[in-house]
């Protein structure tokens, strides 16, 4: 009964042991299953996080180039607004000296009708 006791043990443990190690390879295999898919992830949000970064490098490189673009019209309202201000200048004293030439050629025109006979 012992030898039979015995034997049956170690057939339990055999197969115990077999079913241990059958365990364990599908462990292993899941495991490289699983260490691969996240290899694969890891390399997508690489590349997400790279197109990201050139994404905004771009905006960026826009947003610059319409600053640049926007102080130069704003540097060319500035410039319109100071000949705009010159031109007005520049009238209001031809406008002065016209009026000036007029009160002129009035006082004349008063002097010579009052130097006329009559």
């Amino acid at each position: 009964v012992t030898s039979v006791i015995t034997g049956t043990q170690g057939s339990i443990g055999a197969d115990v042991r077999q079913d241990v190690g059958q365990i364990r390879f599908e462990m292993e295999k899941d495991r490289q299953l699983v260490d691969s898919q996240i290899a694969k992830l890891t390399d997508r949000i690489e590349d997400y996080h790279r197109m990201s970064l050139d994404i905004n490098q771009d905006k960026l490189s826009e947003a610059t180039v319409l600053r640049g673009h926007m102080e130069a019209v704003m540097g060319d309202r500035d410039e319109q607004t100071a000949q705009t201000a010159s031109v007005r200048r520049l009238l209001a004293e031809e406008q002065n000296q016209r009026k000036d030439e007029a009160q002129a050629i009035l006082h004349r025109l008063e002097c010579l009708e009052n130097e006329l006979p009559g």
